[in-house]
């Protein structure tokens, strides 16, 4: 009896083309396009964290109210870390 062979195992890209069937210039634009989309991303949340801190510090009370409102400011500043890590080349 004869192994099964899955389609995928005989696959082979048209010249020019990777495995996933995507040129190299069309991989470049893609990139950039990601590029650029995480510069919007930290831009974002380079705006977004000033306006939640000076929310927060404007409570006077609940201590709950100010507390979530710094939960937030903790995960945007966490969105800011990952957005710029993928961004900058080499980081850790």
């Amino acid at each position: 009896m004869e192994p099964i062979h899955s389609h995928q195992d005989s696959f082979q890209p048209p010249t020019g083309l990777d495995r996933h069937g995507i040129n190299e210039s069309d991989r470049q634009g893609t990139l950039q396009m990601l590029k650029n989309h995480l510069q919007a991303a930290v831009q974002l949340e380079l705006m977004t964290i000033p306006a939640y801190l000076y929310a927060a510090y404007s409570v006077k009370s609940p201590l709950d109210v100010k507390r979530s409102i710094l939960k937030v400011v903790k995960e945007e500043m966490l969105h800011l870390g990952l957005a710029g890590k993928h961004i900058t080349p080499n980081a850790k």
